[in-house]
């Protein structure tokens, strides 16, 4: 967590915008052709494969890269705002884009915060041993009852919801740490009552 949280030093609001292929991929070769390091070098996701000598980029979320394709894109505010100075970027938002309101984006912080504690909870659930054909795919059916499963024995008390003290049993059983509890319980922690009710921990399942 320390680590975690060491990688990112400021708030960073970030929001979601439409961007085309084109305006994507002309903001990749603009910021990657100086030399490296560079400040303002875009990233991609893991989703996104990019040629490393050519950066074209070849696959979005393993389907063909599309130009003239309309792309939800999450990006830091400030890049919109200016910061380094994207041009193709600045161009595109000016002519096509309402730059969100700050109140509306979400720190960059919880977004991988909220990311890592659902991989967490995917460990130590042990997703893997839902595959009930064992033909190597989880299916929607698959991953309901499993996570049912789990859940009632999360729940010792069988009252549909659980609580810190039944999450840290849990936890270490499945050899997890007790300092990722109040994370753990924030990322399924819909409507904040501090426990985890059935509907909340199949959300796993996304």
């Amino acid at each position: 967590m320390g680590d975690l949280f060491g990688e990112f030093a400021f708030a960073s609001p970030f929001c979601t915008i439409p961007l085309t292929g084109a305006c994507i991929q002309e903001c990749l070769i603009a910021t990657r052709s100086s030399p490296k390091p560079a400040p303002n070098f875009l990233h991609c996701d893991a989703g996104v494969v990019v040629d490393a000598a050519t950066h074209a980029i070849e696959s979005i979320n393993g389907a063909p890269f599309k130009c003239d394709k309309v792309y939800r894109v999450a990006t830091d505010r400030v890049l919109l705002m200016g910061l380094n100075v994207i041009e193709p970027l600045m161009a595109y938002v000016s002519a096509h884009v309402a730059v969100p309101s700050e109140e509306s984006c979400r720190p960059v912080k919880d977004i991988v915060l909220e990311a890592c504690m659902k991989d967490e909870w995917r460990r130590l659930v042990g997703f893997s041993q839902f595959d009930a054909d064992g033909d190597g795919e989880l299916t929607a059916d698959e991953l309901r009852a499993g996570l049912g499963k789990v859940f009632s024995e999360i729940d010792i008390d069988g009252n549909g919801r659980v609580s810190r003290e039944e999450l840290a049993n849990f936890v270490g059983r499945a050899g997890g740490h007790a300092s990722l509890l109040p994370q753990l319980i924030i990322a399924l922690d819909v409507n904040g009552d501090g426990m985890i009710d059935r509907g909340e921990f199949t959300s796993l399942a996304f």
